[in-house]
């Protein structure tokens, strides 16, 4: 399952394996994807390493900047099977990329068509996404990033395999 990044994320996301692209990336005719919006590199190598053992026939694509992901969800829309959004996002010092509310409020004005994990440690903006996405009929789970990343090949993981056997994902 190769990592698919956005052009101003392609240095930021570790070499696991890597299929860098620019923007505008064109999925093939029956692509599945697992869409990302997650600012931080340690997270994204222990999703990769999760989502390879769970979900290999999918490809990630990542977002750490919230303008980006709202631009490309639409495209993209019809491959994602599963998204797992962040809140808070800080790219750069004193660099505004937005917040997890950017995408989560574009999203519950489309229709919903795929599960979505919100993982953040901003309990207030967590919870304000999860109601958004729910007044939006978006089928929602809520993970707390808890001991590091420990978390990931956690709560997270057993989040996305509850998803496979509910029929949310396909494996």
């Amino acid at each position: 399952m190769p990592l698919v990044q956005t052009q101003t994320q392609a240095s930021r996301v570790p070499p696991a394996r890597p299929r860098p692209v620019a923007a505008g990336y064109a999925p093939l005719p029956n692509e599945r994807l697992v869409f990302l919006l997650e600012d931080n590199a340690d997270r994204v190598r222990e999703m990769a390493e999760v989502l390879e053992a769970l979900l290999p026939q999918h490809n990630v694509v990542v977002y750490a900047r919230a303008d980006e992901a709202v631009s490309e969800f639409d495209r993209l829309q019809p491959h994602i099977e599963l998204c797992s959004l962040d809140h808070d996002l800080l790219v750069e010092p004193d660099d505004d990329a937005g917040d997890g509310r950017t995408i989560t409020d574009a999203m519950a004005c489309r229709a919903a068509t795929c599960a979505v994990i919100v993982h953040t440690s901003n309990a207030p903006a967590g919870n304000a996404m999860v109601h958004t996405l729910q007044l939006g009929d978006w089928p929602v789970w809520r993970v707390y990033p808890l001991n590091d990343l420990a978390w990931i090949a956690g709560e997270w993981k057993a989040t996305i395999q509850k998803l496979i056997v509910l029929g949310y994902v396909k494996p």
